[in-house]
C-alpha cells in the first residue's frame, strides 16, 4: 500500500452513516471516500461507471463495501 499524496475535490454525503464524503479523479481513475472517523482512501483503477453507481447508490456505504472495497487496490491517505 503505497501512500500518494492526490488532490481529488470531496464531495459530503450528510445522509450516509458509513461514508462522510467521497470524491473520483477520472484522469487517475481512482475514488477517495472518507470514513466517520477520518480516515481516507483512495481506490484504485475504478471506472467511470462504478463511480457513478456510488454517486447513483441508495446506500453509499453498502455500495462502497460490495462494489468497490472487494475489488479494487486501496491506498490510505495520509495528510503530512
Amino acid at each position: 500500500m503505497t501512500r500518494r499524496k492526490r488532490s481529488i475535490r470531496m464531495r459530503p454525503y450528510p445522509g450516509s452513516s458509513s461514508i462522510v464524503a467521497a470524491g473520483y479523479s477520472a484522469n487517475d481513475r481512482v475514488f477517495r471516500a472518507r470514513f466517520p472517523r477520518g480516515r481516507e482512501y483512495d481506490y484504485l483503477n475504478v471506472p467511470p461507471k462504478v463511480y457513478r453507481g456510488v454517486l447513483d447508490a441508495d446506500s453509499k456505504g453498502r455500495f462502497v463495501n460490495l462494489q468497490i472495497k472487494p475489488h479494487y487496490d486501496y491506498e490510505e491517505v495520509v495528510r503530512e
